[in-house]
């Protein structure tokens, strides 16, 4: 069997042990985290956003002030690009064409679509939030001739007609999925079930035994958030889709086999950031220790306590993460926009305006109760005590195998 290895390898061996068990419980708070203020940003564009365009063409004359009027032109812009995306999707977009295209297709058709409107929907996500961050910052600059006042105004309509044409994209490529993924939960068969599940292991396979430095370990962390926020959504619409299907029917068979193919579709997702961020940690060294500090730097820097006028905390903890809601509002909203119709059709005596306030209040208490949640937290990692290699922008470049890095780490362990 040969010789033992020295005590100081053997207790190295005993920790990475630990950390390759104890990672996938950090990383899935992390996750569910980043989640969290995923919906907290979206939910600002059914319930805050109505709310301060009303208010602000009700108090028009007090809007001389210039922050407020920047404000408000940032408002109207996401109203805008909210606007002309669902617009695009209820005209052009035809439901049943999808359905019945995508049900029909053999298994190797899907698995070539199914892996484009993936590679497209990353794509979108990785190039999404620079366009809608240079339309506002071209919206909110500041002029002081004519000449600066035509520049803006040009910059205005390239960056404006960049966004929407983005917008547009990226929800077509959404609405493809959460179809799909429609298909595959209502399919007799698992083949489409296996298909996803099959394509969340390719990830798996892309990921393990690679290299990763703190800066490419906080941005997979990021869009593992915005992943997972995605995927619970699309989710979310699917059962509201067959519940409405069913007619509230939870006795039938097909609602019990709608909540097995959904926990199997969402534990897989569970099941695939554990082991990928197991593998990825032990192969490149990284200790819990590490993902600790990157979740405790992001929560520090989520909510500023100096945003800019159009930074507003939702804003910018999508910012941060890196998603662009309006692609996803969008979808949401197209999916779901005859339910309330067709809830009243099943509760005739019921008044239609109590289903609209029932849903706005409901929206409205988890919008409140999840940003009270994040607050919370990012207050708490505020208080607790930093280095100067904690700031946003040392966390964004510093490499993980650094001798610095790893002392820090080793200390706080």
């Amino acid at each position: 069997l040969g010789s033992f290895s020295p005590a100081t390898n053997v207790v190295r061996q005993c920790e990475r042990v630990i950390s390759f068990t104890y990672v996938p419980l950090v990383v899935e708070r992390m996750v569910l985290f980043g989640a969290a203020a995923c919906a907290d940003a979206s939910l600002f564009y059914v319930t805050f956003l109505p709310v301060r365009l009303l208010s602000a063409l009700a108090l028009w004359r007090r809007l001389a002030q210039s922050m407020h009027r920047q404000s408000f032109a940032v408002d109207v812009t996401r109203a805008v690009l909210l606007a002309v995306t669902v617009a695009v999707l209820l005209s052009f977009v035809d439901t049943s064409v999808f359905y019945h295209t995508i049900r029909v297709q053999t298994m190797i058709k899907l698995y070539v679509i199914f892996n484009v409107l993936e590679i497209g929907d990353k794509l979108c996500r990785s190039f999404g939030p620079d366009t809608i961050e240079s339309l506002f910052w071209a919206v909110t600059r500041s002029r002081n001739n004519e000449a600066e006042e035509a520049m803006r105004n040009r910059d205005i309509a390239w960056y404006y007609v960049v966004a929407q044409a983005y917008c547009i994209i990226h929800a077509v490529i959404l609405y493809g999925y959460l179809v799909t993924l429609h298909v595959a939960i209502n399919s007799e068969s698992h083949m489409l079930t296996t298909l996803l599940v099959s394509n969340q292991f390719i990830e798996l396979k892309q990921c393990v035994h690679k290299r990763y430095d703190l800066q490419r370990l906080t941005f997979m962390m990021c869009m593992d958030m915005v992943e997972r926020f995605q995927v619970i959504l699309l989710l979310v619409v699917v059962f509201a889709k067959n519940l409405e299907e069913l007619r509230f029917d939870t006795s039938n068979e097909k609602f019990a086999w709608t909540v097995r193919a959904m926990t199997y579709c969402y534990g897989t997702e569970i099941v695939i950031d554990a082991v990928k961020h197991a593998f990825v940690s032990s192969y490149n060294d990284i200790e819990p220790a590490t993902y600790e500090r990157v979740r405790d730097t992001l929560r520090s820097s989520m909510f500023d306590s100096n945003p800019s006028m159009f930074a507003d905390a939702s804003h910018s903890s999508s910012r941060r993460i890196g998603l662009s809601p309006i692609p996803l509002v969008a979808v949401a909203l197209r999916a779901l926009w005859r339910s309330v119709d067709s809830v009243h059709a099943f509760y005739p005596h019921w008044p239609r305006w109590a289903f609209y306030a029932a849903l706005g209040g409901v929206l409205w208490t988890l919008k409140l109760a999840l940003f009270w949640y994040l607050w919370r937290r990012c207050t708490s990692a505020r208080q607790k005590p930093t280095t100067p290699a904690d700031s946003v922008d040392e966390l964004f470049a510093s490499p993980i195998a650094s001798a610095g890095t790893r002392a820090h780490v080793k200390k706080e362990v």
